[in-house]
């Protein structure tokens, strides 16, 4: 399959690789990619993949959603329903382990995104933030969900509520990743293993 805005690769061994790729905007969701996203993902197990690993190409692994360049509808709610909230089920129901391999930024729904995976490594680089409260909005794409059970109740909300960057290393304390280090390297070894 080609795509504008991910590559899909598979290696011998089974591994499916998805990279979000518009590294000029630090990988922002749009509903192309969005959607992009959620066709790749389905058709990995169908594929004959074993193991899913994402990531992002670039500095960042996702900025969040992409306010900047448009590309999503005006509407945020419906944004969610046609596009970020079924590509999050989507993840869910994989029937494959996801490993999301996170370097530099990892925003808004794109944090969501990465928490979705069974393993989040990140780099020593890598920040988590819930940005959602510096826009006016509420956190998405499966964030009320995720988080609170991943950190507990108490860091949920002061990630989502007071919109501060988690760095790698406190991230891993707070039990949202599995692992900090080089993320890529850790992350295909996980993924080969």
């Amino acid at each position: 399959m080609d795509f504008e805005h991910i590559r899909l690769e598979q290696s011998p061994a089974a591994v499916a690789t998805i990279r979000l790729n518009r590294p000029d905007s630090l990988n922002a969701l749009n509903a192309a990619m969005v959607d992009e996203l959620k066709q790749a993902v389905e058709s990995l197990a169908d594929a004959g993949a074993r193991c899913l690993l994402l990531t992002g190409e670039g500095r960042g692994f996702s900025s969040g959603a992409d306010l900047a360049g448009g590309g999503l509808p005006s509407d945020a709610g419906m944004a969610l329903e046609k596009h970020f909230n079924p590509l999050v089920k989507a993840i869910f129901d994989l029937p494959i382990p996801v490993v999301a391999a996170v370097n530099g930024p990892c925003a808004g729904a794109g944090c969501s995104l990465a928490l979705a995976a069974d393993i989040v490594i990140a780099a020593r680089s890598a920040y988590f933030l819930q940005a959602f409260v510096n826009i006016g909005l509420i956190p998405d794409a499966g964030a009320t969900w995720l988080l609170p059970r991943l950190a507990g109740r108490a860091r949920a909300i002061e990630m989502m509520m007071l919109g501060e960057r988690i760095p790698a290393q406190q991230a891993l304390g707070w039990g949202l990743i599995a692992g900090v280090g080089t993320a890529v390297e850790k992350s295909s070894t996980v993924a080969a293993g």
